[in-house]
């Protein structure tokens, strides 16, 4: 190629322009060239697939107190059937990026599956791992890393708020679960060695009662709620006392945990 030529294509290149023209009579926006033809612009077009996430800036995750007299407060407190479980408050926990994230992974499934079943269940947790968690979701990475992993190398949840609190800070008169909200479609038997359910199963459990349900793959659950509590039946207090103006913690952003059953 000759050096004219080169120094042509080059002229022409720094010439083009992004800047929207008037329509041409085809209906779309045009740009000059040094050479005094036209050519269409580059176009963006919204995908109407593409979810929106409402976030105005701040912090990631924000929280809010449930009344006693909420619907969410009163589902949450009617899963609860051990009469030494006292509820000191339920917080609502909002996390748009996690939440659209599960909405679509449900979407996802329905499509697969035809039909996807969303349970509230249980986790315990120490208190130090509580905002991590909020914000970054479960980990099943993590798995085995607080007590073993008796019924998968998953993230572990129970549908008993009592059996779950054995995984919180034992030493702590208050205590803090997270409830969850986890997509099930199909169910197997749980074992120390399995690393994924059989196809077609989603989610491993404990036996045939379920009461420890492990979960697999990332976006099957959502942080949604902190129930703070305490036991009547524990005697363990050491001091540790705090009101209800105080259960409401900021968020630290750590995303070391270790927590898992």
């Amino acid at each position: 190629m000759s050096r004219h030529r080169r120094d042509d294509i080059c002229t022409r290149f720094q010439g083009l322009s992004l800047r929207d023209q008037p329509s041409t009579s085809r209906g779309c926006s045009s740009r000059a060239t040094t050479s005094g033809r036209k050519a269409p612009v580059i176009q963006s077009v919204k995908n109407p697939h593409v979810l929106d996430i409402n976030h105005s800036g701040g912090k990631v995750v924000t929280c809010q107190n449930l009344h006693p007299t909420d619907h969410m407060y009163k589902k949450i407190e009617d899963l609860i059937t051990n009469e030494t479980f006292v509820i000191e408050n339920i917080v609502e926990v909002h996390n748009p990026f996690l939440k659209k994230a599960y909405d679509l992974k449900k979407s996802q499934k329905k499509r697969q599956f035809g039909e996807v079943h969303e349970c509230l269940v249980f986790h315990g947790t120490k208190k130090a791992n509580v905002n991590s968690i909020c914000t970054y979701n479960f980990n099943w990475r993590l798995f085995g890393t607080n007590k073993g992993h008796k019924f998968g190398k998953g993230v572990s949840f129970s549908t008993n708020a009592k059996y779950a609190s054995n995984y919180s800070d034992l030493d702590l008169y208050h205590k803090v679960l997270i409830v969850a909200k986890v997509l099930i479609t199909n169910v197997c038997q749980g074992h120390p060695n399995m690393t994924y359910p059989p196809p077609g199963y989603d989610t491993s459990q404990k036996g045939g009662s379920g009461i420890v349900i492990v979960k697999y793959d990332d976006n099957e659950f959502y942080p949604a709620y902190k129930l703070y509590y305490h036991l009547d039946d524990d005697e363990s207090d050491n001091g540790n006392y705090y009101d209800n103006n105080n259960l409401n913690d900021d968020y630290d952003y750590d995303n070391d945990y270790y927590d898992y059953y």
